[in-house]
């Protein structure tokens, strides 16, 4: 399965993405919109305006392919301050791709760095470069579950970029210590402990320690 993907960046910092993909089996894709940062951070996206031509249909962000079909989406969440970009070019297969092909188009790109494989895995792309003010990757052979990630710095663009916590106790109590939700009577005892921290400092500073 071959699929090639051209990306271009609009003032607003939303993404334009037209995946064109050649296959001559039945294939299905799952966008990605949560993606992990560290053990305790996602990064957010929105995927919107998913539009189809030719053998395939979505469910959501999933998209089965039948034959050869082109997908297009816009993609919010990708700009970070400093003209900072990253997102997941490609990735959520159920199936090995043979080989995958993208171009990146943005004002002022400077650098970019391709990473393939597991998410969170720094492997490089079997080949990328900056050319005619963008970026060009190449990528022989993804496994399936594998992504393809460019990092791209590029010229100013409004900040979109959304960051979540991974921790399950912050989606109900955002901020409040883990203790507090464990152990009854946690967050008095936090407290009082914190309030005899103060008093020792206090102390060694008046004693000159």
């Amino acid at each position: 399965m071959l699929v090639d993907i051209t990306v271009t960046t609009a003032p607003d910092g939303l993404l334009t993405v037209v995946e064109r993909v050649v296959t001559d089996a039945p294939a299905v894709q799952h966008l990605a919109e949560r993606i992990p940062v560290t053990d305790d951070e996602i990064r957010r996206y929105s995927i919107t305006d998913v539009q189809l031509a030719g053998a395939a249909t979505a469910d959501g962000t999933t998209i089965s392919f039948t034959g050869p079909a082109t997908l297009k989406y816009t993609v919010d969440g990708a700009v970070a301050a400093g003209g900072a970009v990253r997102f997941q070019v490609t990735g959520g297969w159920e199936q090995d791709l043979a080989r995958v092909t993208a171009t990146f188009a943005a004002p002022g790109v400077s650098t970019a760095d391709c990473y393939a494989g597991r998410v969170g895995s720094a492997r490089q792309c079997t080949f990328s470069e900056l050319r005619g003010g963008g970026v060009r990757a190449e990528q022989e052979g993804l496994a399936r579950g594998d992504r393809i990630d460019l990092a791209v710095q590029t010229g100013p663009l409004p900040v979109n970029a959304r960051f979540d916590s991974s921790s399950p106790f912050a989606v109900f109590l955002p901020g409040l210590p883990i203790a507090a939700l464990v152990f009854p009577g946690a967050g008095w005892l936090l407290r009082r402990r914190r309030e005899q921290t103060m008093a020792e400092r206090r102390a060694a500073v008046r004693s000159g320690r």
